[in-house]
């Protein structure tokens, strides 16, 4: 009985849809020309069939922000500097591997380890945060450089992604997104995105391919989104402020 009542509201539907098509000139703009009965009345049910195909609700994507990218692009990146001076010091207690003078290599490593402890002390790279004392590592053209080209390379990957799956892109920045994207391809969309950001989608994670090269990606990093379902007759600016408020 459910069935057979479900089956006559889509009935309903189905001629509700067509009378409003028909008085809009919809069916004639489209179909019109057609002389043929038979083709004529073809055209008449595609162009139905299109329309209850048609998506009334949608999915506001917005965030990806990567997180503390704003951070690595400033050199701050926690505990960095004290991993490489006992990377330095483990060096200095196993010098077997060494191959040449060895007061040499040993020499070589306490300079680094001076200039590590430097750069920790020198108020050109540390600045007070949450009570406490930040450091950033020394930033170089070639440290920007390796990160913007991380972030390009996602970009691209993830705007490819996007069209392949239906998903309109508004924005895509790399470690940021922001894209209109149909109910049922919403959080599949997300979690190939995440994917993408950390080099997941091809051969060995952590690295992106580009032809020959490969470029590592922000794989330390997360990413944080967040989605609003919404009608095409809401107010576009409000819900999509209001999908932003949430990431």
């Amino acid at each position: 009985m459910e069935k057979a009542l479900t089956n006559m509201d889509l009935v309903k539907d189905i001629y509700n849809i067509y009378n409003k098509l028909a008085q809009d000139s919809v069916i004639d703009d489209v179909c019109g020309s057609i002389s043929d009965a038979e083709l004529k009345n073809r055209c008449m049910a595609n162009v139905v069939g299109r329309f209850l195909q048609f998506h009334f609700t949608y999915a506001i994507v917005r965030g990806g922000d990567g997180d503390s990218v704003g951070d690595l692009h400033e050199g701050l990146i926690p505990g960095y500097l004290d991993e490489l001076i006992k990377l330095y010091n483990s060096m200095l207690n196993d010098d077997k591997y060494v191959d040449g003078d060895l007061n040499e290599f040993r020499s070589d490593v306490e300079m680094q380890v001076k200039v590590l402890q430097e750069i920790k002390c020198s108020k050109y790279f540390t600045r007070p945060r949450d009570g406490s004392t930040a450091v950033r590592i020394p930033i170089s053209p070639a440290y920007k450089f390796a990160i913007t080209r991380s972030l390009m390379v996602t970009a691209l990957k993830a705007l490819y992604r996007a069209i392949g799956m239906n998903v309109m892109p508004i924005y895509m920045g790399g470690d940021d997104i922001a894209a209109l994207a149909p109910i049922e391809n919403t959080f599949s969309f997300i979690n190939e995105i995440r994917k993408i950001y950390w080099g997941g989608l091809d051969k060995g994670s952590f690295f992106h391919r580009a032809g020959d090269y490969a470029v590592p990606a922000l794989a330390v990093y997360g990413q944080s989104y967040s989605v609003r379902f919404t009608h095409i007759l809401d107010i576009f600016s409000y819900e999509y402020a209001e999908a932003g408020e949430a990431s």
